[in-house]
């Protein structure tokens, strides 16, 4: 499963995807998960993930990605404030790998 972070600039959701990736390794889940800019997020990315979840910055964006999410079949969501702002890995990984049932 790919899981793809997206804010501004990919930084600020990086230290998530370390955190969601440490709890997948706990749990022995197969699963990568990458952090990036919205900019950055192209059709080769969007045709290999699995999930998008948008950071609390970037949720002005989130109806467009939404829709281009829907044209290659990519739930897509956004990441919870609180989740955001505490670092929850283990939330957010529940978060993505529930819009993926």
């Amino acid at each position: 499963m790919r899981i793809i972070l997206v804010c501004s600039a990919g930084m600020s959701t990086s230290l998530l995807a370390t955190k969601m990736t440490l709890v997948a390794r706990e749990r022995g889940l197969d699963v990568s998960i990458e952090a990036m800019s919205t900019s950055a997020l192209g059709n080769a990315e969007w045709q290999n993930a699995d999930v998008v979840l948008v950071g609390p910055q970037m949720r002005h964006q989130l109806p467009m990605l939404v829709l281009k999410g829907a044209e290659f079949q990519v739930p897509v969501a956004a990441i919870p404030p609180q989740v955001y702002a505490l670092g929850n890995g283990l939330q957010l990984l529940e978060q993505a790998l529930a819009l993926k049932i």
